[in-house]
């Protein structure tokens, strides 16, 4: 078996078993005790005496019963328990090419749904753990960094990007121990006000004391490509839908005298189609054929390098590491550059004094692509999609061909999308971001008894961002050719928080017999964080050559601040007899500044109780090896709401007549609330930890979420001078279960690992504002989302489309929207009331899966390691609103606007009714992805030792290299409005997801 830790007892010589399971280390002549250990297996310790070649087998522990999980403010064997705590350890993340945490969790867990519904470096991954949990608050889960609870992140400047950056880039996923996620509100009470959507505690790694320094270094490198192109016309398709669209507008205008065979010269621009279309619906072979997405999208490269230092003496252990990350995004001009190191440092001043610091500076360049806009907001991917493929890219000279579709309509000669050359905006355009983040947590533990321990902590989360864009005056614009004024913007935004945080606890434990074992803990947090921005804008630069704001001849400058902090007491006490019968009880009081001066404290209360039906004589048996029964009632709250949303705020626009003048004022914009409060959760949750035949394991759970005191705007009278108040007044449940079998032991020669997952959650809203049924969303269509009482939040709305209309007959005979003609859609006239408006909206469907399951499998033998992620959400629907522009005879198309079954062909939002949102935009997003595969190779031990070096090992990986979906689009995983609950699951232009290819090697020595 490869990996074995092999450790002369009470010292530091050691060595690691090869991948035959040989070893060698060199001992004194008094010989000793060797200690054999290997996750997974029981430690075995062998009396060396005279023997110079000892062969030992390991048994298969009940082990991991007594693996120590880390739970809030402190840690628990696992056997004890008896909450719903799922963990992911380091070989998950070392030995494979993890640009984020998140990635290495995907598929991991039943009940944590991860998307990565935008591929550009980066950014967010949306983190849902079991269902959506507020409809206007936060719906993240709390992350807490070797206890500090990090900051959500801190605002990321003007919206000249749509995509969210993902607050955990500082954290490198080579540094990470262990990651436990907490998912039942009596395993996240002990967080209160910020438990209810789920908390991630991750801890990152020590040395070990008394242990020699191990070196480790890993590094790889790879190129990422756009994973899926979207079907969109070529150029002889577009020229000829183009003309037939142009046809029947022109035809429209006057029926009786128009003629689609009319010179172009005398019909309205409007109606003209682009001179430079006519060689191609003359069937011209030869013409210049651009694959805008083959020449946008580009080949990026990704290189990461990770060096650690870890050992220790007999009263101080020590882990430092440093890493660089460069990762290009596909977008030209796009991508992450970062770099960072760690400290963490643990020493024992006595035997009753321990101190500890860890400290993790990180710096981010970001280049960030403006992706996610509509085309009259210079979006990217969708302005490629639009993009005539009849023009170049290139001059003939190489330089940019700028302005083709911008001179079209400038001469007159025809009306076409107003959209730059995509390649020269997202090179010339200057987009970025700098970070400077750091977190530092300091701890003191002192025995004041045996079994009675203090420990005070204080952290520091520092952030400091820096934005800064500018579009150049050489670069024209749809409504002002270069050399731009008005256009001609530059931006710098900083930002920076601080975030403190002050723990106190006091922690006993008693055991009276070894069978009555209690442990008790009481604790005081305090925390604070302080933000400030600042901006500057300018326009109309005296030259390209010099960008800084002081030169613009219009200059505009902002400033805000703002912070929040929170005061909380929390205790938990657990007993457990022979670890047979367990019970644990928290309770957490929070006081935050965000809520009202009614309500500024909050109770979170939970219990569990488990059962380990195993332990009981009646139960022995050899094909259970042990079974624990477990349930679960907690209450949490969500205190991520606006900041101030309790008090009356002024706004700085308030017009005053004083006299024959209008004086500018303060006025109050937002009503006050002394009441306002939390979001409440009340979770129940039943279950059970299966363990048999010795190397399997099965973990089931039924949970049922109530969420109560939602945050809602509600209308109030107008007499109020306000017109809507922000109240505590919504409700939603979620209702699921999750299932996870695993199993690691031998095949043949080799090692086998499996773990399977499933969940399933049901999202329903039970409650909205007084006399609400609905909330309509709008995203990239107008009302495209429902969030409707007895249904999910977000839900897809829209008309149901029956078919399109074939003759004139059926139009004059069906009901239907004032300005529709035959090809159009024949939308469903639902309430039967023979008339096709706004009322005959219905419910299309919604973005949450059925059901999501999670496979992973890896084998070893003989040096050789292959393993592989499988991820598969089905039963999910994606609202597709890139149909808005790529459905009009304006800019390219999608291809299935051939189909028999497409309307016709339309140009101009006015005229076009299937842009409405309808059934025709909902595609099935049910998709099997194959996250990641990965084989490796470790050298023989008889050749590594040579050199001195404990380990070798070479691998080469896909990551994202397969997708079975029939969602059209990019990525079936989308969302254009990252993190709005009311608008989920759009395509409107995201960032593409990338497949990734790379080789890498692990050293240590």
């Amino acid at each position: 078996m490869i990996g074995v830790t092999v450790v002369l007892k009470g010292t530091s010589i050691g060595a690691s078993t090869d991948v035959s399971g040989n070893y060698s280390l060199e001992v004194p002549d008094n010989g000793g005790v060797l200690v054999f250990s290997y996750i997974g297996y029981a430690t075995k310790e062998v009396v060396i005496g005279n023997a110079t070649n000892l062969n030992v087998t390991l048994a298969t522990d009940a082990k991991s019963l007594d693996e120590v999980v880390v739970v809030g403010y402190g840690t628990e064997s696992k056997k004890n328990i008896i909450n719903s705590v799922a963990s992911v350890d380091s070989k998950e993340l070392v030995d494979r090419p993890v640009v984020n945490f998140q990635q290495a969790l995907t598929g991991k867990i039943p009940g944590v749904a991860i998307a990565q519904s935008n591929g550009a470096p980066g950014a967010g991954m949306t983190i849902n753990i079991r269902g959506v949990g507020s409809i206007t608050g936060g719906t993240q889960p709390l992350y807490v960094i070797d206890g500090l609870p990090l900051s959500a992140g801190t605002d990321q400047g003007n919206d000249n990007f749509n995509y969210s950056l993902n607050p955990l880039n500082s954290i490198n996923p080579s540094d990470i121990e262990s990651i436990q996620v907490l998912k039942d509100a009596a395993a996240t009470a002990i967080y209160g006000s910020r438990g209810s959507n789920g908390v991630v505690i991750i801890t990152t790694k020590k040395g070990a004391f008394s242990e020699k320094p191990t070196i480790s270094f890993n590094a790889y490198g790879g190129v990422s490509q756009l994973a899926k192109k979207v079907d969109v016309m070529d150029a002889y398709e577009h020229a000829n839908y183009t003309k037939l669209a142009r046809d029947l507008s022109w035809i429209s205008k006057n029926p009786a005298k128009n003629k689609a065979t009319d010179a172009l010269s005398l019909r309205n621009i409007d109606d003209r189609y682009p001179a430079y279309m006519l060689p191609y619906i003359n069937g011209e072979p030869g013409l210049t054929n651009t694959d805008w997405q083959d020449e946008f999208y580009r080949i990026a490269k990704v290189q990461n390098y990770d060096l650690s230092v870890s050992g220790g003496t007999t009263k101080t252990r020590y882990f430092v590491s440093a890493n660089y990350q460069d990762q290009e995004g596909i977008i030209p001009n796009s991508g992450i550059e970062k770099a960072s190191v760690r400290l963490n440092l643990d020493s024992e001043l006595s035997d009753k004094l321990r101190i500890g610091i860890n400290v993790n500076p990180t710096y981010i360049n970001n280049n960030l692509a403006r992706s996610e806009k509509n085309w009259g907001d210079e979006g990217l991917v969708i302005g490629t999609l639009m993009q005539h493929p009849e023009l170049p890219v290139y001059n003939e000279d190489g330089s940019y061909a700028v302005d083709k579709l911008f001179q079209t309509l400038w001469s007159g000669e025809s009306n076409v999308v107003q959209f730059q050359n995509p390649v020269a905006l997202a090179n010339l355009v200057d987009n970025k971001m700098n970070q400077f983040r750091t977190t530092f947590n300091g701890n003191v533990e002192y025995d004041i008894a045996s079994k009675l321990t203090f420990k005070t902590s204080f952290g520091a989360d520092l952030n400091y961002f820096e934005r800064k864009y500018y579009r150049p005056k050489s670069l024209s614009y749809r409504t002002e050719p270069a050399p731009t004024t008005f256009f001609n913007y530059g931006s710098v935004f900083n930002s920076n928080s601080v975030n403190i945080l002050w723990d106190n606890t006091l922690a006993y434990s008693e055991s009276i017999n070894n069978e009555h074992n209690f442990n008790f803990l009481l604790g005081s947090s305090m925390q604070k964080e302080v933000s400030k921005d600042a901006t500057a804008e300018g326009r109309n630069f005296a030259t390209d050559n010099v960008r800084t704001i002081n030169t613009a001849q219009e200059r505009y400058s902002s400033e805000d601040q703002r912070e929040w902090s929170l005061l909380s007491y929390f205790g938990r006490a657990s007993y457990n007899y022979r670890s047979k019968y367990l019970v644990t009880t928290t309770l957490r009081a929070d006081g935050s500044s965000r809520f009202g001066s009614n309500t500024k404290w909050g109770l979170f209360p939970s219990v569990s109780v488990g059962w380990r039906v195993s332990e009981e004589e009646f139960f022995k048996n050899d094909f259970v090896n042990d079974l624990k029964l477990r349930a679960s009632y907690g209450l949490t709250g969500n205190n991520d709401i606006p900041y101030y949303g309790s008090i009356a705020l002024l706004s700085t626009n308030g017009k005053y007549p004083i006299g024959d003048v209008v004086q500018s004022g303060l006025f109050p914009s937002t009503a006050p609330n002394p009441n306002l409060s939390w979001e409440k959760t009340k979770t129940i949750d039943v279950g059970f930890d299966l363990s048999f035949l010795k190397h399997y394991t099965f973990t089931a759970d039924y949970y049922y979420s109530h969420r109560t005191d939602l945050l809602l705007n509600v209308p109030v009278p107008s007499s109020s001078g306000y017109s809507t108040s922000l109240q505590n007044i919504g409700a939603l449940q979620n209702q699921g279960i999750e299932f996870a079998v695993a199993t690691d032991r031998k095949i043949g020669q080799g090692d086998f690992t499996l773990g399977l997952n499933f969940s399933a959650n049901r999202n329903k809203v039970l409650a909205l504002g007084p006399g609400q049924e609905q909330i309509i969303s709008s995203g990239g269509l107008s009302g495209s989302h429902v969030t409707r009482i007895g249904h999910p939040v977000g839900a897809f709305f829209g008309y149901q489309v029956l078919g399109k209309f074939e003759s004139a007959d059926q139009l004059a005979a069906t009901p239907k929207l004032g300005n529709q003609k035959v090809g159009d859609f024949i939308y469903q006239d639902t309430n039967g009331d023979k008339l096709v408006n706004a009322d005959d909206r219905v419910i299309l469907g919604d973005n949450n899966p059925d059901y999501q399951i999670g496979l992973n499998i890896s084998y070893r033998i003989k040096g050789f390691d292959v393993s592989a992620n499988v991820y598969s959400q089905q039963g999910l629907q994606v609202i597709n609103t890139m149909h808005r522009y790529l459905a009009e005879a304006w800019g390219n198309n999608l291809s299935v606007y051939l189909d028999e079954n497409a309307p016709r062909p339309v140009w101009g939002v006015g005229s076009s009714t299937h842009t409405r949102a309808s059934s025709w935009q909902i595609e099935d997003a049910s998709f099997i992805r194959m996250r990641e595969i990965i084989l490796g190779y470790s050298l023989p031990n008889t050749l590594t030792s040579k050199l001195r070096i404990n380990r070798v090992r070479i691998y080469a990986s896909l990551l994202n290299p397969f997708t079975w979906t029939k969602y059209s689009g990019y990525n079936p995983e989308v969302s254009s409005n990252f993190g709005s609950a009311l608008t989920p699951g759009e395509e409107f232009g995201n960032y593409p997801v990338s497949k990734t290819s790379t080789v890498g090697i692990n050293i240590s020595f």
